[in-house]
């Protein structure tokens, strides 16, 4: 069986109508899962159970290049209110997709200047976080 093919420029963020582009090198984008899933309670006789955790809330975090058109884009959503609007994560390499249906920017990022180009880590705040596939 052939290897298969990553490229990292076929990652789309889009929130809201924002085309989120200018990622910066390494973990550019990470998609957190806040619920922990299906865990097993025990009780004092040994007894036990499955529990689900009913949250399905995420985080996505975004590092952009200082110099993306994008950071611009994010902070005039973030001081237009902050209005929670859709986000969605596609890798076309993999297929795989993420979607929330209302997300909102956790804080404008810290900032940091130097002799290089330097990086803003944008946190999405999402309230149910979906695979999609």
């Amino acid at each position: 069986m052939p290897g298969e093919t990553y490229d990292p420029k076929k990652n789309i963020v889009t929130f809201g109508v924002i085309p989120v582009d200018g990622f910066a090198d390494g973990d550019a984008i990470v998609v957190e899962r806040k619920g922990s899933g299906v865990d097993t309670e025990h009780g004092i006789g040994g007894e036990w159970a499955f529990k689900e955790d009913a949250n399905n809330g995420g985080m996505i975090k975004l590092r952009l290049m200082a110099t993306a058109i994008s950071n611009r884009l994010l902070m005039l959503h973030y001081h237009a209110g902050n209005l929670p609007v859709p986000v969605m994560v596609t890798n076309l390499s993999t297929g795989e997709i993420e979607v929330g249906g209302k997300a909102k920017i956790k804080q404008p990022p810290s900032k940091s200047y130097s002799a290089s180009v330097g990086v803003r880590e944008w946190v999405l705040v999402v309230g149910e976080l979906t695979p999609v596939s």
